[in-house]
């Protein structure tokens, strides 16, 4: 089914709410936002109230072959309202605050409008669009049959924008604290005079395009990669001469006026430092190897820098925290997140290598390099997307020591890092707590940094069980053991041959027998005693 034009939806609106019109104002004259130059959108009649938040609802578009058509209408209605009410505030444009929830992150204390304030995109002013009243109720929609669950006659949004063109720049853009003039940190002089950096709260592809801009500005052109923090030696205290907003570029700007500057948390620069960037010609990872493995395959990464002093140094594994245990889904969603990044890394390198595959090791306790002494800490944490040709295209940020000794390894396809495994406590030779052999040692693995029911399937799988029915028990379900903990976590997808080819963390050194081992039952129930 073909989605109905908005304007056809817009247009039975209208008939729609005739007779009810008076519930509303006749039209909305102003517009203010709860941020500085972006967040919730407030509105206020022409009756002079205002209200803390506008509502829009669309009704909801039944297509099983679309089933985002009425998020579309809604998203389109949104856009053309950010780009009036940024213009009617003084800025170029603007458009949906993406990935922000101002019920949960910026509730409206006042009375909240529900309707449709419809624009299309070229007003100079909200009060030249028409306000609409929806009927914005969460009803369900009549169940067809088996295949069809209850659905929301309405699609809503509670309208956030950000506006373009925030930072008011009169032209002086400069790179501070770098070693040479082609890389440091970003430092843009406001219209008051004042030069400012710029916070980034993670090495996300919004970061990458953000410095293809800053490099596109100082006319410096070739590879444009994204530096966190490595260019803070210098700067100011924190609260002074920073912003806590981030920028957000999508790559095509001509000017880093033409970004959008998004709300951040105060502590984002604390978390990840200051925007920096390296264009052509600036220092990059220059060569790559994996050093302590039992294999050429896998080892603790050790990079070069090019233009350093010609020193090897490791490479931590950057937001790497003990958060699964957390019933946060938050926290869990940053662990996984965390993990695929050190994939993309590790994958890299592996390929910079000239060998195929790559999933991480997080831990020094590996490999043999352990008991030697870990190597100098070069970077604090690698970004990259897992396409690069080499890490000379990735982005990094600065460090000198790893938190608990969490460095960075990889292992590229046919390492052997966990080379043996077995199923211990169960009633059956199929079921039991899962124990794993690491460098000649055995031990235990923790259940709260697993991924239950895939890394459950690679283990039977791996043993010759059949997958079908696998079950993940309980923690703790065969006991825990006296081995002690040798992994923290097991993160895998599902689909792989072993538990090798999984993202693997090393317990923290000390610790001792697991408390909440990781259990599996590869019969898919518990088998009968003797069985």
């Amino acid at each position: 089914m073909r989605r109905p034009p908005l304007a056809a939806l817009l247009a039975a609106a209208l008939c729609a709410a005739a007779a009810a019109a008076a519930s509303l104002p006749a039209s909305i004259t102003d517009v203010r936002l709860s941020g500085t130059a972006a967040g919730r959108l407030e509105v206020q009649g022409s009756d002079g109230q205002w209200w803390d938040a506008l509502e829009l609802c669309v009704p909801a578009v039944f297509d099983s072959s679309s089933p985002a058509a009425g998020s579309g209408q809604l998203a389109e209605l949104e856009s053309a309202l950010a780009n009036v009410a940024c213009r009617q505030l003084g800025f170029p444009g603007g458009r949906p605050l993406a990935a922000y929830t101002p019920s949960i992150q910026d509730p409206p204390a006042g009375p909240v409008l529900s309707g449709l304030l419809v624009c299309s995109g070229n007003e100079t002013s909200v009060d030249q669009c028409d306000l609409v009243e929806s009927e914005c109720v969460q009803d369900e929609a009549p169940e067809g049959g088996d295949d069809f669950a209850p659905q929301p006659k309405v699609e809503r949004t509670m309208a956030a924008i950000v506006c373009a063109g925030v930072v008011q720049l009169n032209g002086q853009l400069r790179l501070a604290g770098g070693p040479s003039l082609t890389e440091g940190r970003v430092e843009a002089q406001l219209s008051s005079g004042a030069w400012t950096a710029f916070c980034q709260a993670s090495s996300g592809s919004d970061g990458g395009a953000t410095a293809e801009v800053v490099c596109r500005q100082l006319g410096l052109g070739g590879p444009a990669a994204l530096r966190l923090g490595v260019y803070d030696g210098d700067k100011p205290a924190a609260g002074a001469g920073s912003l806590t907003e981030v920028l957000q570029c999508a790559g095509g700007e001509a000017r880093l006026g033409d970004c959008f500057l998004a709300p951040e948390a105060t502590d984002a620069c604390t978390l990840a430092g200051t925007l920096g960037v390296a264009c052509s010609g600036a220092q990059t990872v220059q060569q790559v190897r994996l050093s302590g493995g039992a294999s050429p395959a896998e080892g603790l990464l050790e990079v070069r820098l090019a233009g350093s002093d010609g020193g090897w140094g490791g490479v931590c594994a950057s937001q790497q925290a003990a958060v699964a245990a957390s019933s946060d889904g938050t926290a869990v969603d940053a662990y996984l997140a965390a993990a695929e990044a050190q994939n993309a890394a590790a994958e890299v390198a592996c390929r910079a290598l000239n060998l195929t595959g790559g999933v991480a090791r997080v831990g020094a306790g590996f490999y043999s390099a352990a008991a030697s002494g870990l190597p100098a800490v070069l970077v604090g944490g690698l970004a990259c997307s897992g396409s690069e040709a080499g890490l000379s295209l990735c982005g990094f940020s600065g460090g000198s020591a790893c938190q608990e000794g969490q460095c960075l390894g990889a292992a590229c396809a046919g390492a052997q890092t966990i080379t043996a495994l077995r199923l211990v406590g169960g009633p059956t030779p199929r079921e039991g707590r899962l124990e794993v052999r690491v460098a000649g040692q055995w031990g235990t693995v923790s259940a709260l940094g697993t991924t239950p029911f895939e890394a459950a399937a690679v283990a039977c799988r791996q043993l010759g069980w059949s997958t079908e029915g696998v079950q993940a028990q309980g923690v703790s379900f065969y006991g825990d053991g006296a081995l002690p903990l040798l992994l923290w976590g097991i993160i895998c997808d599902g689909s792989e041959a072993s538990l090798s080819e999984c993202h693997l963390t090393y317990a923290p050194a000390g610790a001792g027998p697991a408390t909440e081992a990781f259990s599996v039952n590869c019969a898919g129930e518990r088998a009968v005693v003797g069985a």
